[in-house]
């Protein structure tokens, strides 16, 4: 007999996918959810089952809900629940079937069953270059459903072992070999998330720079173009506002190269403040006074503690 919870009362849920009502005709084949969403004929749709699927769901007396799985394409035996990260990570191309030779022991059925015919009709991406991450737009698809709802809503996805199932042999050494780096964006806390996606905290620096470049049309040489470089970033720093989590920054930098060590030894970061080298002359200095180490540390805290307009 369980006696811890014998007396408690466990929440309810379901599992799997939703079905789909029959007017919500629309899918996302690989486009992101922005992009679908400014089609106004797939907005109304999707909200609206979205709002269905959630009703229902609180009319049974649930207390997780689910999205329904509304996200995924409408495909032969829910094939997309495997394929929607596919689409959209780098380097995969094409459909294909998976050859028999390939194909998990277990994967094996009979012609003419059921299962025979989905295996055989699916259709899977070879890999033609290194794969890389990209959004999967997860964060804004259960926004969404939690959105419509005061009860707390669970999202679930397909995982990388599930995939290499259907994946040929180089695909399967690929994600091996890369999974560290297309779940280290996980790694970091949510709230750095939207910070990772962008390349603003880079550009955004090196605006102030471009502009004020050439408006000078050329430093002179390059020890000039270097110290008005440096103090343009100086003053351009002064203004920038903190990353959101910046608080978090203590314990996990961008600049770390690797974000599971640094979580793993929760050491944190040296801050150290910035010292004005020894100038003989008495003028201004220039970037190359700067030790090695001091630009180092300087970089690693500004990107990790503060970030462009």
């Amino acid at each position: 007999m369980f006696t811890i919870t014998a007396d408690a009362i466990l929440p309810s849920t379901v599992t799997g996918s939703w079905p789909r009502p029959r007017w919500f005709d629309v899918s996302m084949w690989g486009r992101p959810l922005d992009t679908c969403m400014l089609d106004v004929r797939f907005r109304e749709k999707f909200q609206d089952a979205m709002a269905v699927v959630i009703s229902d769901q609180e009319r049974a007396g649930l207390d997780l809900l689910t999205h329904g799985d509304f996200h995924c394409d409408e495909d032969l035996a829910g094939r997309s629940w495997h394929h929607y990260p596919l689409q959209r990570w780098a380097g995969f191309e094409g459909e294909y079937l998976q050859p028999e030779s390939t194909r998990a022991p277990w994967l094996h059925y009979p012609p003419g069953t059921l299962l025979s015919e989905i295996y055989t009709g699916w259709r899977w991406p070879h890999v033609v270059d290194r794969i890389e991450h990209r959004p999967l737009d997860y964060p804004k698809i259960w926004r969404v459903a939690q959105g419509k709802t005061a009860k707390p809503v669970r999202f679930g996805t397909c995982c990388s072992q599930v995939m290499a199932l259907f994946l040929d042999p180089k695909a399967v050494a690929s994600l091996r070999r890369d999974q560290a780096q297309l779940l280290t964006f996980y790694d970091f806390p949510a709230e750095h998330w939207r910070h990772l996606r962008t390349t603003n905290i880079i550009e955004s620096p090196f605006a102030t720079v471009r502009l004020r470049q050439r408006v000078t049309k050329g430093a002179g040489s390059r020890t000039k173009a270097l110290m008005m470089a440096f103090k343009l970033l100086a003053m351009a720093e002064e203004r920038w506002r903190k990353v959101n989590g910046s608080e978090l920054c203590r314990w996990c930098a961008p600049a770390c190269a690797s974000s599971m060590a640094c979580r793993r030894n929760r050491r944190p970061l040296l801050e150290t403040r910035r010292r004005t080298p020894p100038n003989s002359r008495g003028r201004s200095t220039t970037f190359d006074n700067f030790s090695t180490a001091s630009c180092r540390t300087a970089s690693s805290r500004c990107a990790g503690s503060r970030l462009g307009p």
